[in-house]
């Protein structure tokens, strides 16, 4: 309905002024509604995008501290060397577990927002010319999260609009492209 002036409603008789208020009314709330829907997404996303950065940091501090611990000279005998172990396997079933989490939490991101992060590979990849250990775990993370999506599609768990199976496809093709 275009904008309708104060003017042209006191011309309208009660019963069309009415209809026509409340016709307004009606869209005024759907856009509303609709705004109101946006805050709530983009807040999520922020959320979810910040969760996704605290968690490649925490894993990427687990694996610095795990190579520091390989690197230590063992000179305190056997003993040590089974308690290193026994560290170790604690390490890695930490790493392992949050290695988990992570890509449980990607494959349950909007599929814009994994598009978005393998954009942001690809384009820090091929600035550099060359992929971090953490980029390529991302990248892992991100084709597994894919390969979740797609199944979801293929039992009908998600119906993506045809605009979000572009970005699988161009995400798919990026991944490709980066691990040549």
């Amino acid at each position: 309905m275009p904008e309708t002036n104060v003017d042209e409603l006191k011309k309208l008789s009660p019963e069309e002024r009415i209809w026509k208020l409340k016709a307004l009314e009606e869209e005024k709330k759907k856009e509303i509604e609709e705004a109101e829907q946006m805050i709530k997404e983009s807040v999520s996303e922020m959320k979810h995008e910040h969760e996704v950065e605290e968690e490649v940091e925490e894993e990427e501090r687990l694996q610095k501290e795990k190579f520091d611990l390989d690197k230590k000279d063992d000179l305190e005998g056997l003993v040590e060397e089974e308690a290193k172990g026994a560290e170790k396997e604690l390490s890695d079933e930490l790493v392992k577990q949050q290695q988990y989490k992570i890509i449980q939490d990607l494959s349950q991101a909007p599929l814009q927002n994994l598009y978005q992060q393998v954009r942001e590979v690809y384009q820090k990849v091929t600035d550099n010319g060359e992929m971090t250990p953490a980029q390529e775990r991302m990248l892992r993370n991100l084709n597994y999260a894919m390969s979740e999506k797609q199944e979801a599609i293929s039992s009908g768990q998600y119906a993506p609009s045809g605009n979000l199976e572009g970005m699988m496809d161009a995400s798919k093709s990026m991944m490709d492209y980066i691990r040549r």
